[in-house]
């Protein structure tokens, strides 16, 4: 994955989840950047990423799939790094989503 394709599927994320907000605008903007489901998905995004890149995978790949793994545990979401999820990810909640690693979604 290149760093034009990561960023082209968080601001797809991203954009799915603003355009979900019932009253779009500045605040929903900010509130939606800080949304526990885009917190999920920017982790999620951010460890597929660093594995993807050689120098990353060694420098930043650990910290940021602990900080994965933390955000996992802590909204009861399980969908491992490597599962193919194609961009414009929505979670619709929080709590009791598992998703094998074999899936392509998307």
């Amino acid at each position: 994955m290149t760093y034009g394709d990561y960023w082209r599927v968080l601001h797809a994320d991203f954009g799915r989840l603003y355009a979900a907000m019932p009253r779009p605008g500045v605040w929903a903007f900010l509130r939606t950047a800080h949304a526990i489901r885009f917190r999920y998905v920017f982790w999620f995004r951010t460890v597929g990423f660093t594995h993807s890149r050689p120098l990353l995978r060694y420098l930043v790949y650990p910290v940021v799939r602990l900080i994965h793994r933390h955000w996992c545990f802590h909204y009861g979401i399980e969908i491992p790094w490597n599962t193919q999820i194609g961009p414009g990810l929505l979670i619709g909640h929080v709590g009791g989503i598992v998703v094998s690693c074999l899936a392509k979604i998307g």
